[in-house]
């Protein structure tokens, strides 16, 4: 069950990060954050100009303008000047990058996505914003709902809120509905004439494999090499669809070609020494331990 999260965390971590909308910046380190210190703004002109800085830095910007940005929207949203609207996209940036670990209140934690829904409450994305937010920190039941009024707020036409919310949905052991939600995720990069990334094809078979539905995973496996015929995370989940299968020789000749494809992620080595475990090749995973 380990290696098969594993897996699903590693096949659905450049669907959250890019369903989480226009902003996809982790909060700077300390070291990066005192290159940027600015003070906090003291009159609606200093709001203003905050504001257009916090509005405009997203992922298309170096990365200095994009710490520049961010601490400007931290210190606006923190700060409580400004105009309801600048307020509001000053909330929803910093929510846009908000994680909470495990022992933090989530309504504090969150507090700047609770705080951009309280100025514009019908704002999809905003609820986008908080859903991914929520989901990000494993909250997955609280997120859910929030992705879902998003989707009724005009965030359903981006096909990737149809794949984080399949992503959620995976997590919550709701199969059914996450496959669906691939398949929506499919169709809506296809209607928008864009090719869907390679990562909802991964999360649509592991949630199959986890239903044990193993020839759906494979069709999907075998959807996905139409767009990329060499790429290590479908031939992780070939392995472990293998595996599920009995067939030790077929998940050790996948496992083996996404470590030569991309050999520097850990859970492929852990499921070839599980390979080599249920073979009783003791020799092998010592040998690959001390490599």
């Amino acid at each position: 069950m380990r290696l098969r999260n594993s897996v699903l965390l590693l096949a659905a971590a450049a669907v959250l990060l890019s369903a989480c909308g226009p902003t996809r910046n982790q909060p700077p380190r300390g070291s990066e954050r005192a290159k940027f210190r600015v003070a906090p703004p003291k009159t609606a002109a200093d709001a203003t100009r905050y504001a257009t800085l916090c509005e405009d830095f997203g992922p298309k910007k170096g990365l200095g303008a994009n710490l520049i940005g961010m601490i400007h929207c931290q210190s606006l949203a923190n700060s409580k000047l400004g105009t309801a609207d600048q307020r509001y996209i000053a909330n929803l940036r910093v929510c846009q990058i908000s994680k909470i670990d495990a022992k933090t209140d989530v309504r504090e934690g969150l507090s700047h996505c609770w705080e951009a829904l309280e100025l514009r409450p019908d704002s999809g994305e905003a609820y986008r914003a908080r859903g991914m937010a929520l989901a990000r920190s494993k909250h997955y039941e609280q997120s859910l709902p929030d992705i879902t009024k998003a989707i009724g707020l005009g965030e359903g036409d981006d096909p990737k809120i149809y794949s984080a919310r399949s992503f959620i949905r995976g997590a919550m052991k709701d199969y059914s509905g996450g496959i669906g939600d691939a398949i929506t995720a499919r169709r809506k990069y296809a209607d928008k004439g864009e090719t869907p990334p390679v990562a909802v094809f991964a999360l649509q078979s592991h949630m199959h494999m986890n239903a044990k539905q193993f020839s759906d995973a494979k069709a999907v496996i075998a959807a996905g090499r139409e767009i990329e015929a060499e790429n290590p995370d479908l031939y992780r989940m070939e392995a472990l669809v293998e595996l599920e299968e009995g067939n030790l020789a077929g998940g050790l000749k996948a496992i083996n070609q996404a470590i030569k494809l991309k050999p520097t992620t850990a859970a492929s080595y852990a499921i070839r020494g599980s390979i080599y475990g249920r073979q009783g090749n003791l020799e092998r995973i010592e040998r690959q331990l001390n490599h």
